[in-house]
């Protein structure tokens, strides 16, 4: 069973959670007295549009949508292979190449998705059919 709260979906926990999020960052940011990029600079406003959209909208979304279907131990390992599609995406625009210690990691991560995998497996019982 999951330990999802079923009166709440995950248009009205994310439209909160983004919302509250928002305004915290504003404040913050008057605070600190870091001014916002000028209203001219696409560069600037295209990189807090696109992490806006992608990084909050679809990634964070998809995650709480996740924790409907699956346990939140598994979505939050899953997580971990953000760093590794990152590094491999980057790898291509930027020409670098990935070491040896990234590899590694990599292969860490994959190691630690499985024993999730497994022990998820494990929770949930034999596969009947």
């Amino acid at each position: 069973m999951r330990a999802t709260d079923p009166r709440y979906g995950t248009l009205a926990v994310t439209s909160r959670t983004y919302t509250y999020a928002a305004v915290l960052l504003i404040a913050a940011s008057l605070v600190a007295h870091d001014p916002l990029p000028p209203l001219g600079d696409a560069r600037a406003w295209g990189g807090i549009i696109a992490m806006a959209l992608l990084s909050q909208l679809f990634g964070h979304t998809a995650l709480n949508a996740a924790v409907r279907v699956l346990s939140a131990t598994f979505v939050s390992t899953t997580t971990l292979l953000e760093p590794v599609i990152a590094a491999v995406l980057a790898s291509w625009p930027f020409s670098e190449r990935l070491g040896a210690t990234t590899a590694l990691g990599a292969v860490i991560i994959f190691g630690a998705i499985a024993v999730a995998v497994r022990g998820e497996r494990a929770l949930d019982g034999p596969a009947s059919g």
